[in-house]
């Protein structure tokens, strides 16, 4: 399967394999695959936690920085010898403006504003869940060269 087309259906929620060995999906320690599971997963509970009004579930602050999921460690460790690739920073950016958009989504419901908080993220944290995914691609393809 191409891995645009893959990425999409996960980011939609279809659970479908790669279909790579875990060795060509390996960035420094970071599995492709594993990666984007482990973001959909967190995505899923957080908005999960705001449809349930759970809205003290998640701290703003902590959704926003881009340093403390599983996939940002790696980007400011590991990652980090891949920053010669343009690809790299392309998506250290993306994964950075996701956070932001997350934590917007946070604070939009603390305050009250259900139906706004919903809206974006249908309209922008999807979207760019969906490029962090590809960014993640190219970042893979680039360091294969």
């Amino acid at each position: 399967m191409e891995f645009s087309t893959w990425i999409r259906k996960r980011i939609a929620g279809e659970d479908v394999s790669l279909g790579l060995p875990k060795e060509q999906q390996n960035l420094n320690g970071l599995i492709l695959e594993e990666a984007i599971a482990f973001h959909i997963a967190w995505r899923e509970r957080w908005t999960t936690a705001l449809r349930e009004h759970r809205e003290d579930e998640f701290d703003a602050a902590q959704v926003s920085n881009d340093t403390l999921c599983q996939v940002g460690e790696w980007i400011y460790n590991e990652g980090k010898s891949l920053a010669k690739y343009p690809e790299y920073e392309r998506f250290r950016e993306l994964h950075a403006k996701f956070h932001q958009c997350a934590g917007t989504i946070v604070v939009s419901h603390q305050k009250g504003h259900f139906m706004e908080a919903l809206a974006t993220i249908k309209n922008e944290l999807m979207p760019l869940s969906e490029e962090v995914g590809l960014s993640l691609g190219e970042l893979l393809e680039a360091s294969k060269r």
